[in-house]
């Protein structure tokens, strides 16, 4: 399942889109953001940042191309996370990463970003 986050302040404009779309949508707010989950297969663009929803194990797993990452996350999920992927070969890197990995958690499951 696809989901996305996108900033309060942009919240209303796109949630009109998606009713425009006859598209349902779940969502959860935060503080500063608000989490969409589109019930629809169709793809809805240029609305924020795109995540995937994951359970542990599928996090745990996850392969991704480089060598190098960093992870943006709550300390516990960086510490719970970092570890599984040094020990397939990656290695931490802050200041030039290939791959920069964003996991929140929600309602016991992930929300994982690669870019």
């Amino acid at each position: 399942m696809i989901c996305y986050v996108v900033r309060k302040e942009k919240f209303n404009d796109i949630k009109s889109r998606l009713i425009q779309e006859n598209i349902e949508f779940l969502e959860d707010e935060a503080k500063f953001h608000v989490l969409i989950i589109p019930l629809s297969q169709k793809e809805i663009e240029n609305i924020g940042k795109k995540y995937l929803l994951m359970e542990e194990k599928e996090v745990g797993e996850l392969d991704f191309p480089g060598q190098s990452f960093k992870i943006d996350s709550s300390r516990d999920v960086i510490d719970k996370f970092a570890g599984l992927f040094i020990s397939k070969g990656k290695r931490v890197d802050l200041e030039n990463p290939d791959n920069l990995i964003e996991i929140k958690k929600w309602k016991g499951k992930y929300l994982v970003n690669v870019s």
